[in-house]
């Protein structure tokens, strides 16, 4: 787990989606189309008004695959960015899915906050969800960037979330989460809050705005951007509690086919506080981006 997921990579954690693109053709979807239009896919109630709510979960198998170019920070903080081709997968049933973060996005899961790892549905309401979740976080090497030489490793950890989402119309949603790290390991505790918009631009096109911030406690805060004494030539630094990061954004998601799709996005991060003031922190203001495609049925 990156310290500040990059909007491409997790565009439904800070911008989720307030309208599912369903491109399933079905008799009751809306009023009777002219005959020409058979083949395009529609939105399931798309004669709703956005935003009405959560999908309730369904006792059925979904899965998407998927892959895309992504550019971001080397960390949180530094100077450079690496390019790499990263995989994005869901398989969900019911209640219960498996996946990369930005997935639950891609597939369409309305309003849903979406998330990497294992997701349980603990409560779905009409306007309300909420979900508890175990994730990997990979932590970070000092191989990751030549600033980082000489200072310890970030222990990759096991993590558990509980996250909420509110659905307030009109393609508004916001949504706030508590991730733990489980083994007492580097990741300590963090909090993050989130206000998005879906724009459905046509019924194959969705668009997020969306935008965020993010806390963490100390010893979250002191692993990602504190230095020892004496571990590098960076001078020593202590870093405690607090918000550390804003982000804002825009994501999109297209049907090419009922089954195909691409997506994308763009997003900047902007350190703040501890995180801000440390001597790791190269260029505060980071950029994010990725495309790619994805197969998905559902």
């Amino acid at each position: 787990m990156a310290p500040v997921p990059t909007l491409a990579q997790e565009a439904a954690t800070f911008a989720p989606s307030a309208q599912p693109l369903d491109l399933n053709l079905a008799a009751t979807d809306a009023a009777p189309a002219p005959s020409s239009a058979a083949s395009t896919p529609t939105l399931a109630g798309e004669a709703r008004t956005p935003g009405v709510g959560f999908e309730p979960p369904e006792p059925r198998l979904s899965y998407l695959l998927g892959a895309g170019l992504r550019s971001s920070p080397n960390y949180s903080g530094a100077a450079g960015n690496r390019h790499r081709i990263s995989p994005v997968w869901l398989v969900s049933y019911g209640r219960f899915k498996l996946s990369t973060g930005g997935a639950n996005a891609l597939l369409g899961y309305g309003a849903e906050m979406g998330g990497s790892g294992a997701t349980a549905t603990l409560l779905s309401l009409r306007d309300l969800q909420l979900n508890a979740s175990l994730g990997f976080d990979n932590g970070r090497s000092a191989s990751d960037d030549p600033r980082l030489s000489g200072l310890p490793e970030v222990r990759r950890t096991i993590t558990g979330r509980l996250g909420l989402g509110l659905a307030l119309g009109y393609g508004w949603a916001v949504g706030t989460g508590l991730t733990q790290d489980l083994l007492g390991r580097d990741a300590g505790s963090q909090v993050d809050t989130s206000l998005s918009y879906t724009w459905q631009v046509t019924p194959r096109t969705r668009l997020v705005l969306g935008g965020g911030t993010s806390w963490g406690n100390g010893t979250y805060m002191n692993s990602h951007y504190g230095v020892p004494a004496g571990a590098s030539s960076l001078p020593a630094y202590q870093a405690g509690a607090g918000f550390y990061s804003r982000s804002i954004g825009i994501s999109f998601t297209s049907a090419l086919t009922p089954q195909w799709l691409v997506y994308g996005g763009l997003g900047g991060t902007q350190l703040r506080g501890p995180a801000r003031a440390s001597p790791l922190t190269e260029r505060p203001n980071g950029v994010s981006a990725n495309l790619g495609v994805a197969y998905r049925y559902r």
